[in-house]
């Protein structure tokens, strides 16, 4: 019992983990406080990706209740069966992951308000935002579950604009965290090899960036394959051809002499990192384009089982896997 109260103490007060858990870090630390935030957001993301799954919607449409929520919110015909509906489990998917994504948008909308021009832990708000993670968890929840009762319709147009502004500002974002990531990267190992007698680290530094443009441009070569069609499909060509020129561009950019004169720790590891990096933006991007009855890009869903988006509904878990880790990495990275 006392061990339970400890517990609900930890999540609930900001001191209570610091005096009662000494092998537990306290929850003061803006480290722990950033940990929280992120695992909000990954958990976020993983019941997304949950959700697009067709077995996971299935299921859980096989709930009455939960299809006749569902029907009347979505305004469909209440005669209409959800159980092995394929185009009632896809909407249900777009439908939960909205919600989820509006729940956690306005979580983190509320709290930047609050602490807006908060400058010191001793300001009284710094000590709501360092703690209280019972509360801020049943929030998130509240908001998420009062999401599916808002009826369908311009609700997920609006989302789609917001989502999609929100998700280019995040990859800007991301690539320049990277960007400054490669740069500490080099100038730590450049530093290394000039002030060491040994060449251990000129070779790792040119065999890492060596491995990441062998890796890009096999993917490019890859994208080529898999993702351009036995005829037509011209947008795929283009945006993957346009995305490894700009890169190559870059690349060349990067060495000529008058920018490393401007900045003498910047080299092609920088460039291989972008490089490899808009690889996989662009196959996110190509393996997106679902299964349709007109021109089929998509090798996955050209694959698929008897010819319907099954392998596609798998590319897409790969590619949020892997964005996860990267989103992942760059919060950890920013601390």
């Amino acid at each position: 019992m006392g061990l339970s109260l400890g517990c609900l103490a930890c999540c609930i007060c900001p001191t209570a983990c610091g005096c009662c858990c000494s092998f537990c870090p306290t929850a003061k630390s803006s480290t722990t406080t950033r940990l929280m935030y992120a695992l909000m957001l990954i958990v976020g993301t993983i019941m997304s990706a949950i959700f697009l799954s067709d077995e996971v919607a299935s299921k859980v449409l096989k709930s009455n209740d939960i299809c006749s929520l569902f029907k009347k919110v979505w305004h469909l015909d209440t005669s209409s069966e959800c159980v092995d509906n394929k185009d009632v489990e896809k909407y249900f998917s777009y439908f939960a992951v909205y919600r989820i994504y509006f729940a956690l948008a306005s979580f983190f909308f509320l709290f930047s308000v609050i602490m807006f021009h908060v400058r010191t832990s001793r300001d009284p708000r710094a000590f709501f935002q360092n703690g209280f993670w019972l509360i801020k968890w049943a929030m998130v929840i509240a908001i998420a579950v009062g999401a599916f009762y808002i009826p369908a319709g311009q609700f997920e147009e609006v989302m789609v604009g917001i989502g999609m502004t929100g998700a280019w500002i995040f990859i800007v974002i991301q690539l320049i965290l990277l960007i400054d990531f490669a740069h500490s990267w080099n100038e730590s190992w450049v530093s290394r090899a000039e002030d060491s007698d040994h060449k251990g680290w000129q070779c790792a530094l040119l065999t890492v960036t060596f491995g990441m443009f062998a890796i890009a441009f096999t993917a490019f070569v890859l994208l080529l394959v898999f993702f351009t069609g036995t005829g037509g499909c011209s947008l795929n060509k283009f945006f993957i051809g346009f995305t490894f020129v700009l890169c190559v561009v870059a690349t060349i950019i990067s060495i000529l002499p008058k920018v490393q004169e401007a900045t003498p720790t910047s080299g092609v590891l920088q460039s291989g990192v972008v490089f490899l990096y808009c690889m996989y933006l662009t196959w996110t991007a190509v393996s997106s384009e679902p299964y349709g009855p007109g021109e089929n890009c998509n090798v996955d869903s050209r694959g698929g089982t008897n010819g319907t988006h099954t392998a596609y509904t798998g590319n897409q878990t790969t590619t949020s896997i892997i964005g996860i880790l990267v989103a992942f990495a760059m919060v950890i990275y920013a601390w």
